[in-house]
C-alpha cells in the first residue's frame, strides 16, 4: 500500500536532537483537495497534497510542519506530478496495477531535477516547510538490478541536496528500510504503514495484518528508532470500529510509534487517537 496524493514522522528537530515529548505530536494526513483550517491547526504534523488550496500561514505562526507529499519513485498515470515527469521525458520503466502508476527511471539525470525543481522547491515557495516522500520501496520494484543500484544512490545524493538547500526543512520518507544507515542525519523520520491493521485492496476489505508481518515490521521499527529516527505509524481501520480505532493507536504508541487510525482515502479521517 501507498501513502499517496496515491505515509516513517516528534517535533521537529534534526535526528540527533529529537524532541522530548513525542506525545504532543498530532500527525494529520490528507490528500484532498481543500483540507479543513480548522484542521490544519488542530494538528501540528500535517501530510498534504502540495497542489492543495491551503492557507498555511496560521499554523506555521504556531510553529506547526506541514509536509508536502512527494512520490520518489511512482507517478499516478494523470497526476500533475505524471505530467511534468512525461513532459521532462524521465524514462519510465514499470508499472503498478494497483494504484494505476507508473515507475520512474531514478538513474536519468532528469529525475533529480524533477525532485528538486518542480517537486521540494515548488511546495517550498508555497510555503510547506517539510517533505514526505513516498514510494520509496518501489526502488526494489525497478527491472534490474543495476536500475535498483542507480536509483538507491540517486535517491540518498537527491536527499542530500535537499538537505544543504533546505537545512531546517522536516524530511520523511515512507519506509525505505535498506537505505537507513545511508539517510542518517539527511532525514528526519520514517513513516510505516499497517503494522497491525490494514485495507486490501484485492478484497477490499479492513483486515488484521498477519503477525508474521507485525513482527517483520516491529522489527524495522525498532531498528530506526535505535539509530535516532522518530517513527509514525499509520494503520486503517473501519470507520465504524472505534474500539479497534483506539487500541490499534496505543499499541503503536507502546512502541514508541506516533499513531495515526484512519482510512485508506486518506482524506483526513482521524479515528484514533
Amino acid at each position: 500500500m501507498r501513502l499517496r496524493v496515491t505515509a516513517a514522522l516528534l517535533s521537529w528537530l534534526l535526528p540527533s536532537a529529537l524532541a522530548k515529548d513525542e506525545a504532543a505530536v498530532r500527525l494529520y494526513i490528507n490528500y484532498s483537495p481543500a483540507p479543513r483550517a480548522k484542521d490544519l491547526l488542530t494538528h501540528n504534523l500535517c501530510i498534504l497534497d502540495p497542489y492543495a488550496q491551503v492557507d498555511l500561514k496560521p499554523g506555521l505562526a504556531k510553529g506547526h510542519h506541514y509536509l508536502a507529499y512527494l512520490s520518489a519513485v511512482e507517478v499516478a498515470t494523470g497526476s500533475p506530478f505524471y505530467e511534468t515527469a512525461t513532459a521532462r521525458a524521465i524514462p519510465l520503466v514499470g508499472e503498478n496495477a494497483t494504484w494505476n502508476s507508473r515507475l520512474m527511471d531514478l538513474s536519468s539525470p532528469i529525475w533529480p531535477k524533477l525532485m528538486l525543481e518542480d517537486g521540494a522547491e515548488a511546495a517550498a515557495a508555497a510555503g510547506y516547510n517539510g517533505f514526505f516522500f513516498d514510494t520509496v520501496d518501489a526502488i526494489e520494484r525497478l527491472p534490474t538490478e543495476m536500475m535498483r543500484t542507480a536509483a538507491r544512490k540517486a535517491l540518498v545524493t537527491m536527499l542530500q541536496q535537499l538537505r544543504t538547500r533546505w537545512p531546517k526543512h522536516r524530511i520523511v520518507i515512507n519506509r525505505g528500510f535498506p537505505l537507513l544507515r545511508e539517510l542518517k542525519g539527511l532525514i528526519d523520520g520514517v513513516l510505516v504503514e499497517s503494522v497491525y491493521q490494514t485495507y486490501d485492496f484485492a478484497t477490499k476489505r479492513y483486515a488484521p495484518v498477519k503477525p508474521t508481518d507485525s513482527e517483520w515490521l516491529v522489527h524495522h521499527i525498532k531498528t530506526a528508532q535505535a539509530m535516532g529516527f522518530a517513527v509514525y505509524g499509520v494503520d486503517y481501520v473501519k470507520p465504524a470500529n472505534r474500539k479497534l480505532a483506539l487500541t490499534t493507536a496505543e499499541r503503536l504508541r507502546t512502541l514508541g510509534v506516533t499513531p495515526l487510525v484512519t482510512t485508506p482515502e486518506l482524506r483526513g479521517a482521524t479515528l484514533a487517537p
